[in-house]
């Protein structure tokens, strides 16, 4: 077993990627890829965990998103214990004919695993939240992150875990911003 800390991090994906490039060193033990992998520092946007103030939670991931990086993200937040888990889920933008589908399956997916509320922002977001209506999630959607910026600093509270995740060209990285400073 690999026992990595890495502060305000919850490790996923990038920590094994690392490792494994780590690892094709002649001669490196895992003892040393944890002390290297403990050393580094998250990149900005790319799921570093903040405590704010109000006592809550708040995973940045919204540097960028696709189905398959939605996918793992939502499960590994879903092993976070809170009081309550939610998420601002921004489109994932280039998905082309199949982008409605993959909205679709990620508000399905965020409400099974308990996030509740699902909040979107964008346009093709209104299928993600629609479908996690469908299986018992309370949902809201916005037009852009400014307006999801001012619903969050309003509804979270001490305990909850927001995650925050879309494509770059939303702009998510504001509501970071907003709640950082605000609560």
């Amino acid at each position: 077993m690999l026992d990595v800390r890495w502060p305000g991090r919850i490790v996923g994906g990038q920590l094994r990627n690392s490792a494994a490039t780590v690892a094709v060193a002649l001669g490196c033990s895992l003892q040393r890829i944890a002390e290297v992998a403990s050393s580094m520092k998250p990149v900005p946007m790319r799921g570093i965990v903040y405590s704010l103030d109000c006592g809550a939670r708040l995973w940045d991931d919204s540097y960028n998103s696709n189905p398959l990086a939605l996918s793992q993200t939502l499960a590994a937040a879903a092993r976070v214990a809170s009081r309550r888990r939610w998420a601002i889920l921004g489109d994932m933008l280039e998905l082309g004919a199949a982008a409605a589908l993959y909205h679709r399956q990620a508000g399905r997916e965020a409400a099974r695993l308990g996030f509740d509320p699902v909040v979107g922002v964008g346009e093709i977001a209104k299928e993600l939240v629609e479908a996690a209506q469908k299986e018992g999630a309370r949902g809201e959607w916005f037009e852009d992150a400014a307006a999801a910026a001012k619903f969050a600093s309003r509804e979270l509270s001490a305990g909850d875990l927001l995650l925050v995740k879309g494509s770059r060209g939303l702009g998510l990285d504001q509501i970071v911003a907003v709640l950082r400073t605000s609560s």
